[in-house]
């Protein structure tokens, strides 16, 4: 491995810009900032805003290693080669830090950096990318593997691990997409590179090796096409839902309509216009485990209870439903409020078809309508009391029995 140069330009960058008072932070094209150290030592770093910057706006960050002795004119060349023109238009921040001599004697942290360039810009996704150029190629992979949780993406131009620990830790940077490239003519770079790609592919990296034809270790690469690589690792938004249809829209509070009214007719014993919401062949699952009714088997329980004014009371708290594409199924969630029970829960699915009945004229007729197809009652269980209720619900607990010829037996729904 290629021993690296001190990584003092971080240390100093990292102290530089916490001594930086507010009023100094003024955002132009190329901001640069001198700050002082301590007594004897001083340092520069350049941060480099898109056209029209918006502090509160959310940006792409490149945090950009210069090669060399990492001083201010390999970071002017590195900024004027690759990095300013496109980071203005495309609308990125570039962070280009500037080593001192004096700072090799300071203890080194990335996280004060990130964080405070973090309070300058919203970050995108919260990860910065890192790119190095040669020397600063060996920088980039040392930061990358030591804090892999605050990089959105690698690229070097060259570069590789600067030492064996570090080529150990690849494992730590196998989800993050890394590039490197090297010069064709650059055969000590190039077979470091071979060695660092061979290791992450077979750590099931994400890693292109790409070697540049005809040239040497200074590569004239297109600061299009670096950009370009940028914007393909950056997070993928998530897809935008379309917005709901006024139909479907319009269907939902249908559903909701048709719930409340199944709800209400049950609390007033309303025998007819509470079966009247159930299709000829739905199904009502109870909080019993042997309680799974067909429609016919519940009207039997319920008929003798609603004849005498007993039916039962869940009051919807919150609901939540969902439709198919053709917008001719649907399926619900609830929570309904029960005096004796507390909070349960009610889920189901009802579907749109055609009911036959009498129309405004008198004559037969048919009406297109939501009713419900299935319908599960079940009671919700704190987590933190659920061994306990298990114990004493568990000795009590019943394997559903066969079908039996005499749905008036035993079986009852439950909850009434």
């Amino acid at each position: 491995m290629i021993a690296p140069t001190p990584l003092a330009l971080l240390c100093s960058l990292v102290i530089s810009l916490l001594a930086l008072p507010a009023s100094a932070q003024q955002y132009t094209a190329r901001d640069w900032q001198t700050v002082k150290i301590d007594a004897k030592t001083t340092m520069k770093f350049a941060m480099v805003f898109p056209n029209g910057f918006d502090k509160d706006r959310e940006y792409p960050v490149l945090l950009a290693l210069p090669p060399g002795a990492q001083d201010e004119n390999m970071t002017e060349d590195a900024l004027a080669r690759y990095w300013e023109r496109e980071a203005k238009s495309r609308g990125w921040v570039v962070v280009a830090p500037v080593s001192t001599e004096d700072g090799a004697n300071l203890r080194w942290e990335i996280d004060p950096l990130l964080d405070e360039v973090a309070k300058r810009v919203k970050v995108e996704g919260g990860k910065f990318h890192i790119a190095g150029i040669s020397n600063g190629g060996l920088s980039a992979f040392n930061l990358a593997v030591r804090e892999p949780e605050r990089f959105a993406s690698l690229t070097t131009l060259p570069g590789h691990p600067p030492n064996a620990v570090d080529f150990g830790k690849l494992f730590r940077i196998k989800d993050i997409p890394v590039t490197m490239f090297v010069g064709e003519q650059d055969v000590k770079w190039h077979d470091e590179g071979q060695k660092t790609e061979e290791k992450l592919k077979k750590l099931g990296g994400k890693v292109r090796f790409e070697i540049v034809k005809g040239e040497g270790h200074v590569m004239n690469l297109k600061p299009k096409d670096l950009f370009d690589l940028f914007e393909s690792n950056r997070p993928k938004a998530a897809p935008v839902p379309p917005p709901e249809t006024p139909e479907k829209t319009a269907a939902k509070e249908e559903i909701g309509a048709v719930l409340d009214d199944f709800h209400n007719a049950a609390s007033k014993a309303d025998f007819d216009r509470y079966f009247a919401h159930f299709t000829d062949s739905a199904v009502f699952i109870g909080t019993d485990s042997t309680e799974r009714w067909t429609v016919d088997e519940f009207k039997k329980y319920c008929e003798p209870n609603f004849r005498i004014g007993k039916g039962w009371t869940y009051t919807p708290v919150d609901r939540h439903i969902e439709l198919n594409a053709r917008a001719d199924t649907a399926w619900f969630d609830e929570l309904l409020e029960n005096s004796k029970y507390g909070l349960c829960r009610g889920s189901g699915v009802l579907t749109r078809d055609a009911v036959v009945g009498v129309g405004a004229d008198g004559k037969p007729g048919a009406k297109v309508r939501w009713r419900i197809q299935h319908y599960v009652l079940s009671m919700t269980v704190p987590n933190d009391t659920a061994e306990s209720v298990v114990r004493i619900m568990k000795p009590k607990q019943k394997k559903p029995q066969p079908p039996t010829d005499d749905p008036d037996g035993k079986k009852k729904p439950s909850g009434k």
